[in-house]
């Protein structure tokens, strides 16, 4: 198993990819948007799409969101001071299948890709963020906060 802190360059993207090919398992942290960024990411390092769809087997994203407070459910009391109390976090997995790779082939769109990959099931941080709202851990201003418009 290959740990890397984080992936900010060509090189050392290429030595993930590299390690990835020849069998080690890679963990790696990369600073995207999405998950569905990290392709586009990569590329933009230089690294070839053929080697990518071989080397990387999913991506996981995800962002820490203030909790409400159960305490007082966002009101402000003595145990939060703020309405928020703690964190939790929001995310998505993207599982680089045979699907994926063949629609990040035929188009360079996130926004088509997503679409497609939604009718396959696939939930963005959005749609976790939304079932969290559901179940008051967080509420909508978090989730604007943290994601942008709803």
């Amino acid at each position: 198993m290959v740990i890397i802190g984080e992936v900010r360059d060509g090189e050392t993207a290429e030595i993930a990819v590299k390690a990835a090919l020849t069998g080690h398992l890679v963990i790696a942290t990369i600073h995207t948007n999405d998950s569905l960024s990290t392709i586009f990411r990569l590329v933009d390092m230089g690294i070839p799409e053929y080697l990518i769809f071989n080397s990387l087997n999913g991506v996981v994203a995800q962002r820490l969101v203030r909790k409400v407070c159960q305490e007082c459910l966002g009101n402000s009391c003595s145990s939060c001071n703020s309405g928020y109390s703690g964190r939790v976090n929001i995310n998505e997995v993207l599982v680089f299948d045979d699907t994926v790779h063949e629609l990040f082939r035929k188009t360079d769109s996130l926004r088509e890709i997503k679409e497609k990959i939604k009718e396959t099931g696939f939930r963005d941080m959005m749609d976790d963020a939304s079932e969290k709202e559901k179940e008051n851990i967080i509420n909508k201003e978090e989730i604007y906060r943290v994601l942008g418009e709803l």
